[in-house]
């Protein structure tokens, strides 16, 4: 686990270097450097539903996408919702959980490692997608994130598990910044066995510079 947040910690930053000109997606343009000024931001409102043998997790919230270049993305994702006993959900990513949890934690004592640890923990993406553009208004993105969590607050005890998804995303380009992607997925929670679906949809707006 250690190994592949320190990857994604990284990936960002050698996407942007092998960066080059390329256009693939409508209304999405390549950017030439990693900066302010060139990033591309894709910010939805999410819809999801999350089921397992046991268990079940449904929720709204944001999601944003952040563009290397026109092809991949990286992945943040915030819901809240309900989930089975209808306890308090929350999903988001596991590197803003860490960040919070080290953060909250600090004092006066602290060492300015674990402050340094704390804030870069909060820009770790959850994961990644591959953007396919397949005709004028519909691109194909699959995506995987493998470092998401799932917390519950439930009547007996808090439950916070690290998790990890697989799908794939159609994106419906209804204008040239506005988007409806419904999508469909596998959800593995790494601390219990099998493996549940997920299913869910997106209104999007992309802001490109």
């Amino acid at each position: 686990m250690k190994r592949i947040i320190f990857c994604f910690l990284l990936l960002p930053f050698f996407v942007g270097a092998q960066n080059q000109d390329n256009t693939g997606i409508t209304g999405i343009r390549s950017i030439k450097n990693i900066s302010t000024k060139n990033i591309d931001i894709r910010l939805s409102a999410i819809s999801e539903y999350i089921g397992f043998s046991d268990k079940y997790m449904s929720s709204f919230g944001i999601n944003a996408e952040i563009y290397a270049n026109s092809k991949i993305s990286f992945n943040y994702h915030v819901s809240i919702g309900s989930s089975y006993e209808n306890a308090f959900y929350i999903h988001g990513p596991l590197g803003v959980g860490i960040g919070v949890v080290l953060l909250s934690a600090l004092d006066d004592k602290s060492p300015d490692l674990i402050n340094t640890i704390g804030i870069i923990a909060l820009f770790i993406p959850e994961g990644i997608s591959y953007h396919e553009r397949i005709s004028k208004i519909i691109t194909l993105s699959p995506y995987f994130n493998p470092l998401g969590f799932e917390y519950s607050k439930k009547t007996f005890g808090d439950e916070f598990l690290p998790s990890g998804e697989l799908g794939i995303k159609a994106d419906f380009n209804i204008t040239k910044n506005i988007f409806i992607i419904p999508h469909i997925g596998i959800k593995k929670l790494y601390d219990i066995g099998g493996y549940g679906y997920e299913t869910g949809v997106s209104f999007s707006y992309f802001f490109d510079n």
